[in-house]
């Protein structure tokens, strides 16, 4: 998997300057310097750089000198440990923050500078998504060709077979490595590798025996539709029924067994270092609602696996004795476990539409007013729920292909004699579609004006984080106020009274370039003192901000 990325990424990752920290260290020879070189340098130029030693020296310690003597510090780091190392040179510092888990530092422009400038790379890539998408291709064009009778006897199953065999083939290898990996690392801020799971022998075994008995079904199947054997198709399908009786033991202790305890918030723990103690306890709140939501939705998802492995076991009892032509029972029957299996998928659909709605109508959820909301838990209910009805509504057009799929498989076999393709055609539109937005993403992003994405994404930034621009109030206007009333409000506002005594200006930005904003409508039925008797609301203003004139800030007409 690691050389799988390396050769997919290292073109966006790998820039023109991959030598900056052997640049800071003054190594030429990148390639033959030893860590003992490293080392050496490190101490040479530190002893001239460290800024103890400039102060006994009587230099004067500018930005420009501490810059260097941080990335010199930054190049040994790196440098010094041989894995980091490693990755430095194959993939350059980017690569580098993407194998650290510090992707959120890299600039995605400079990916994508990097990704225009490889040349050679670019076209390895293009090569290697049409190498993928071939492979995709040609297991159900071979299949649909031999189940017409276009290839005759000349193709046996097991070689119309051969892109599914080297899949099983990368299957079983990553089930072997497994077996010898009993930990799970990550690297965290810091470079260090940090354990955050441990897999269990039991697991890895039968994760390993698990992809066994789904490798030997496919050869069982191939070699009797082969007639290399005959044997009875109970037999044949025996692998299969290990790997469900399998997956369904795995799944019994998630599903039924483990008990789970609703959160309370009482024993939260708090982190004085960590800043502002509210902030820190509302993360806290999120987090436990957020994990005992996870285990909630995972012990349903198991529940229903559980159901979708035994409708496959009685599938293959169905289709062991259609073909060992114990029955006489036409397709349609004979599929009456994917029947079931359509109708149960589009059962849990309402079943999680019905979830979803029962925790808007118990916690009193408005989608439109979430945005204000400040109480964690109704904030992790809203996200629940949204989260719901995104699943509910994906799950049901999920199901759409394979009923296409099903329902003219019924009709090839017991009515019709139409081609094979066109059974398969939901997979060729689903490939050929993803082949095409494929290409199309690498043929845009090949010819993306950066200059161009640069100015955007600074003159959004500075949109985002304009120091100078100030908050611009809108005009209130307080209908059948008395004079003294808007005499006083007057008072209050920033550019005193416009359009007569019934309106206030309380707050502008002081430029005349900038569009007048609205103005708000307050009702006069208990004239202009209800303003204060509203109850609080995100939406009102603080009292000091009418209280007090704003401050008015001229805006540099140049800045959009």
């Amino acid at each position: 998997m690691e050389h799988l990325f390396t050769f997919c990424f290292k073109g966006c990752l790998k820039g023109e300057n991959d030598k900056e920290y052997y640049d800071a260290l003054e190594i030429e020879d990148n390639r033959r310097c030893t860590q003992d070189d490293i080392k050496r340098q490190y101490k040479k130029l530190s002893l001239n750089l460290h800024p103890d030693k400039l102060a006994q020296r009587g230099i004067e310690n500018t930005p420009e000198m501490r810059q260097k003597f941080l990335k010199l510090k930054e190049a040994y780091e790196v440098l010094s440990d041989p894995k980091r190392r490693k990755v430095y040179d194959d993939m350059g510092e980017l690569g580098l923050k993407v194998s650290e888990g510090r992707a959120a530092e890299i600039n995605p422009l400079d990916l994508l500078r990097n990704f225009q400038r490889n040349r050679n790379y670019r076209f390895s890539l293009y090569i290697c998504i049409l190498t993928i998408f071939a492979s995709l291709f040609i297991l159900p064009i071979l299949f649909s060709l031999k189940a017409d009778g276009t290839l005759g006897h000349s193709a046996p199953w097991t070689a119309i077979w051969t892109p599914m065999w080297l899949f099983d083939l990368f299957l079983l290898s990553a089930a072997v490595s497994m077996l010898f990996t009993s930990e799970v690392t990550e690297t965290n801020e810091e470079g260090e590798q940090v354990v955050i799971e441990k897999i269990s022998w039991a697991e890895r075994l039968s994760n390993l025996v698990l992809t066994s008995m789904f490798v030997l079904v496919q050869i069982f199947v191939t070699m009797r539709l082969d007639r290399s054997v005959r044997w009875n198709w109970f037999a044949v399908f025996a692998p299969w029924f290990i790997y469900e009786a399998m997956a369904i033991l795995n799944l019994l202790y998630p599903a039924f067994v483990k008990k789970l305890t609703p959160p309370t918030h009482e024993n939260i723990q708090l982190n004085e270092e960590e800043g502002n103690a509210e902030e820190e306890l509302f993360r806290k709140k999120v987090e436990v609602e957020m994990e005992y939501f996870k285990e909630v939705l995972a012990q349903f998802q198991s529940r229903e696996t559980i159901v979708e492995h035994l409708l496959r076991v009685w599938l293959a009892i169905f289709l062991a004795v259609k073909l060992n032509h114990s029955v006489d029972w036409d397709w349609g029957l004979v599929l009456l476990p994917i029947w079931v299996y359509f109708f149960f998928k589009y059962l849990m659909v309402c079943v999680v539409r019905r979830w979803a709605s029962s925790i808007q109508q118990e916690h009193n959820i408005q989608p439109e007013a979430m945005e204000y909301e400040s109480d964690p838990v109704k904030q992790v209910k809203y996200m629940q729920m949204e989260g719901l009805y995104s699943t509910s509504s994906s799950g049901c057009f999920a199901q759409c292909a394979p009923l296409f799929m099903a329902l003219m498989l019924v009709s090839r076999l017991d009515v019709s004699s139409f081609s094979t393709f066109l059974i398969l055609l939901p997979i060729f539109l689903v490939l050929g579609c993803c082949f095409i937005g494929v290409c199309c993403s690498v043929v845009c992003l090949a010819n993306t004006d950066l200059d161009e994405a640069e100015q955007q994404m600074k003159a959004a930034q500075q949109g985002q984080h304009d120091p100078e621009a100030t908050y611009n109030p809108p005009t209130v206007f307080v209908p059948g106020a008395d004079d003294g009333a808007s005499s006083s409000s007057g008072a209050a506002g920033a550019g005193g009274s416009s359009g007569g005594g019934a309106s206030t200006e309380y707050g502008s930005f002081g430029s005349t370039n900038q569009p007048t904003a609205q103005p708000v409508v307050v009702p006069s039925a208990g004239g202009a003192s209800d303003w204060q008797s509203m109850p609080d609301s995100p939406m009102k203003p603080k009292e000091e901000a009418v209280s007090a004139p704003a401050p008015v800030t001229t805006i540099d007409p140049d800045i959009d």
